[in-house]
């Protein structure tokens, strides 16, 4: 059985470490582009705590941009 999961700019390790224990994996590519999710941000630890890091989007929120033309 394949394992079908989210694109994800920097994914969390609790992403990696699920990916990790699949046989075998597919990465979503007909979803749509959503801000404010794993698609487009990211967290890191930065000399000053934690920094959230993000993809601009040109055309707004409201985009319905599938993935695969991100």
């Amino acid at each position: 059985m394949i394992a079908l999961f989210p694109i994800a700019y920097l994914p969390p390790v609790s992403w990696c470490v699920a990916a990790w224990n699949q046989q075998k994996i597919a990465i979503e590519a007909h979803e749509h582009y959503q801000k404010g999710s794993l698609r487009n941000r990211c967290y890191i630890a930065g000399p000053n705590g934690v920094q959230r890091l993000s993809i601009p989007l040109l055309k707004g929120k409201h985009q319905q941009t599938p993935i695969r033309e991100v």
